[in-house]
């Protein structure tokens, strides 16, 4: 079980240093001309942010597990802040969407639109899935105590 976890630790460690990639060598370089661009990038930025806040949960997550401590408290908590994480990830990409329409008017490129609401709708449907694995969290560990009560 340790390999696996430290097979998704590895993953998350480098899925964090793609974000931290472009958080220190692309986003700089764009080039700020007005307040909407500014708001664009800190709108970049915060959503970097809670990433990096629902990473560290889900390394807690890990940690967990590997303790055996899957069906517990902590770990219930973690997957309730990840939900919450991911779903504020959706609401700084839903600011952006004002921004992408005036891009999209000005470049003449409806797909664009498309495009932005995929990625505003991502969040949303990882935040739903991660309720639903939370509420089947909460049941497992209903059940756990249950048992542990009854032997």
């Amino acid at each position: 079980m340790k390999t696996r976890t430290l097979f998704l630790k590895f993953s998350l460690a480098l899925v964090a240093g793609i974000v931290l990639f472009f958080n220190v060598l692309l986003f700089p370089h764009f080039r700020a001309h007005g307040v909407e661009d500014y708001f664009f990038i800190g709108t970049l930025y915060v959503s970097a942010l809670i990433f990096y806040y629902l990473v560290f949960q889900a390394f807690k997550i890990l940690l967990l597990v590997d303790r055996n401590l899957a069906f517990s408290g902590k770990c219930l908590n973690a997957v309730r802040q990840i939900k919450l994480a991911a779903c504020g990830i959706g609401i700084t990409y839903l600011a952006l969407m004002p921004e992408i329409y005036a891009m999209a008017q000005e470049e003449d490129a409806p797909g664009l639109i498309l495009m932005g609401g995929t990625v505003i709708l991502l969040p949303f449907i990882i935040s739903t899935f991660v309720a639903v694995l939370q509420r089947l969290l909460q049941n497992a560990i209903e059940l756990k105590q249950e048992n542990d009560f009854t032997v």
